[in-house]
């Protein structure tokens, strides 16, 4: 089983820079969720081998995002700015509080003090 670096979906944005969708103005997640059918996919297919995509995952009342295209249990797409140069590194961004929606995440006074890369260093200790 593949081991993941947890980080807040506000470390997420900060350092992957999610882009808007621009085939849909009422998009999910403030406008940057890809649907999972039709022309956004077809578009998400083409973008999956540059390193940008990620995958917003359902998972019974569980929400989080993974990099890559996956199928199973997916809920939408992201497609960032900036790719993860450290492939070695599998991340796993987590929406902080239970109950919280991609839509709604969590101010910054429940963000995670560690920065992205502590985490990362922390992972291979």
């Amino acid at each position: 089983m593949d081991k993941f670096v947890e980080i807040s979906f506000e470390e997420f944005k900060d350092n992957f820079e999610p882009i808007q969708n621009f085939m849909d103005d009422e998009a999910g997640m403030s406008g940057i969720l890809f649907d999972i059918y039709g022309d956004e996919l077809e578009y998400i297919k083409e973008e999956s081998s540059a390193g940008t995509v990620w995958t917003l995952i359902q998972k019974h009342d569980d929400r989080y995002i993974l990099e890559g295209f996956h199928i199973t249990n997916r809920a939408g797409y992201i497609i960032t700015s900036i790719t993860n140069t450290d492939m070695k590194t599998k991340l796993k961004v987590v929406f902080e509080a239970q109950g919280t929606t991609p839509e709604q995440p969590q101010t910054e006074a429940t963000q995670i003090d560690s920065s992205l890369w502590q985490k990362i260093k922390q992972f291979f200790r």
